[in-house]
């Protein structure tokens, strides 16, 4: 009888593929000791490039919850194309999202804390949003701790009022880099170049922070 190797060394051997997604998948079938440290080094950070991809990570993850449990960090770069909730997989332990050349409307990410209700860090970059889209979309997420946003296409709201965050405690860090020229109210173009970054820390004293109202000030 061939003697079982102990657990820390087969992890230690499982760490050298944790770029070889292939060997990863032969080493879960193999062996069901493998398969938690296989899991991790597979699903722990992902990127999507497709409404496909997206679908197929939610309906792989819907049936094996121990599986979402693993993704601590996902990346989205779809690029001109919408993003919806019922497209997001239930990922209760990620806590960094990546969004990279998406869009989304207000209304379509209602709710979306409840699939990813441990997220922390969220950023955004060459991102077509409404305003009081982004407001709803910040609003949901309860225990974000950084907010990045960088050269956004942002659309002014048609009414008059600006849409405010809601509680954000848990925010430490925004940081807003508008490295291009914003679009205006519907139909129109700002003049104004803005090239700012602004780190903000030690928020949390703050009951209330006006996030969406900053951004829309910089853009006047």
């Amino acid at each position: 009888m061939i003697a079982s190797l102990p657990p820390e060394l087969t992890d230690h051997i499982l760490d050298y593929l944790h770029k070889d997604s292939r060997s990863l998948g032969a080493c879960a079938l193999t062996c069901r000791a493998w398969l938690a440290t296989a899991r991790y080094h597979r699903f722990r950070d992902l990127s999507v490039k497709s409404h496909i991809m997206l679908t197929a990570l939610r309906d792989l993850v819907a049936p094996s919850p121990a599986l979402g449990l693993v993704v601590r960090r996902l990346r989205i770069h779809i690029w001109t194309s919408t993003l919806l909730c019922s497209k997001f997989p239930s990922l209760p332990a990620l806590t960094t999202l990546v969004l990279c050349g998406c869009g989304f409307r207000l209304g379509d990410l209602a709710g979306i804390g409840v699939k990813l209700p441990a997220l922390q860090e969220l950023s955004m970059s060459l991102c077509g949003v409404d305003l009081d889209a982004l407001a709803e979309f910040l609003s949901s997420i309860s225990g974000l701790k950084t907010f990045s946003l960088a050269q956004p296409h942002l659309i002014l709201p048609l009414y008059d009022g600006v849409p405010v965050v809601g509680r954000l405690d848990s925010l430490r860090t925004l940081r807003l880099d508008f490295g291009d020229s914003p679009p205006g109210k519907r139909g129109t173009k700002s003049k104004r170049s803005m090239s700012v970054i602004l780190t903000t820390r030690d928020l949390s004293n703050r009951s209330s922070i006006p996030l969406v109202r900053a951004v829309w000030n910089m853009w006047r």
